[in-house]
């Protein structure tokens, strides 16, 4: 059985990430350069500076610094149509589109559509929730790398696609994201340093020489952020080697319950 996710990246508006792309996009393009920069510099920089502000960080731009709209790394704007399976496709697939996941960067926003599909986790234990996002309004997900850089005080969030209740059951669904990654001006070791007076209090900083903190090999790494997360966007491909593996006609997925 086929997949039946389609995606279209459209990455930052630098020079770094320029490429050919279709008419329908050309067309508009001053348009969506505006959109892309609005969403990166006034959404996403606003939110990184209320998690510095969280954190009790000294500069509120301790955050943004590593996410600089003209600095290299893999934002982007994407667009993700899930086409409408039949019955006997989704019976064959346990109804799932994506399979249960966390995103890979520092935050992603996912925009308003009228077709349910979005469940999330509160937590490992919980049951999966529909999300509903209302008229006008933006979701925003925390992302693995706001989870590295405070030892796990902020949970990345997992979430996946299933197919939409019955009654939206033939209806392709096209979803608008932004994700939001770090630069290659953001290193690691840099995160796993953050000097934050509430990571310390509460036991989730390196530092602290408590059990809470999640401190890994990677978090010590003197690595671009960017190489982080496209190593890990990498080995997302890589079949598993977990018996937690569901076969699904000619390809397989991992799932999380």
């Amino acid at each position: 059985m086929r997949d039946n996710v389609e995606m279209y990246n459209l990455f930052k508006f630098i020079p770094q990430t320029q490429r050919s792309h279709p008419d329908v996009l050309t067309r508009h393009w001053a348009e969506i350069e505006s959109v892309h920069r609005h969403i990166h510099e006034h959404m996403a920089h606003r939110l990184l500076r209320l998690l510095a502000i969280a954190l009790e960080l000294a500069d509120e731009d301790a955050l943004v610094r590593g996410h600089r709209y003209d600095a290299n790394c893999d934002s982007a704007l994407r667009y993700m149509m899930s086409r409408a399976r039949s019955p006997e496709e989704n019976a064959r697939c346990a109804g799932l589109y994506t399979r249960g996941h966390t995103d890979f960067g520092t935050l992603t926003f996912v925009f308003q559509q009228p077709v349910a599909a979005l469940q999330v986790k509160r937590d490992a234990g919980a049951e999966w929730q529909w999300l509903r996002i209302p008229e006008g309004h933006v979701a925003v997900n925390i992302a693995d790398m706001v989870e590295l850089m405070s030892g796990g005080y902020f949970k990345s969030g997992v979430h996946r696609v299933v197919a939409p209740p019955e009654d939206q059951a033939g209806v392709d669904r096209l979803g608008l994201l932004y994700f939001v990654r770090p630069s290659e001006e953001l290193s690691l070791r840099g995160l796993g340093a953050l000097d934050s007076p509430l990571l310390k209090r509460l036991g989730y900083s390196r530092d602290a020489g408590q059990e809470a903190a999640v401190v890994t090999d990677e978090s010590r790494a003197d690595i671009p952020a960017t190489e982080w997360v496209r190593a890990r966007v990498r080995k997302n491909w890589v079949r598993s080697d977990t018996k937690d593996v569901l076969s699904m006609g000619n390809f397989r997925t991992q799932l999380v319950y």
